[in-house]
């Protein structure tokens, strides 16, 4: 690899059945969008006709990072799906579908 090159992960879980995983040569002061374009991963911006699509949740080594962050050697870019819930309402809808699972002991805190 020229010293002018970076190596890049990327990873996208967009598809819950098939996680993607490759590595990139890009050159130095590429950026996250860079990376993304030359993945293949997503279709570049204006070639889906699907208009209503959620924007994409993108980071870096799993925290969340902007378009234009420039990368550095070895980074890992991470694509993620959105949410269909928060964690704290599908821990509820669980306890209500499932009950406790555990039995609690008496006098054990």
């Amino acid at each position: 690899m020229a010293s002018a090159d970076i190596a890049v992960e990327m990873v996208s879980d967009l598809d819950p059945a098939n996680l993607r995983q490759c590595w990139l040569r890009l050159p130095l002061g590429a950026t996250v969008a860079d990376a993304l374009l030359a993945s293949g991963f997503v279709d570049p911006p204006g070639a889906s006709s699907e208009g209503d699509a959620p924007p994409l949740q993108i980071g870096c080594w799993g925290k969340r990072c902007a378009l234009d962050a420039v990368l550095r050697d070895r980074d890992r870019v991470e694509l993620y799906r959105p949410l269909l819930l928060l964690p704290m309402e599908a821990r509820r809808q669980r306890l209500q579908r499932d009950g406790l699972k555990k039995q609690s002991r008496k006098g054990s805190r």
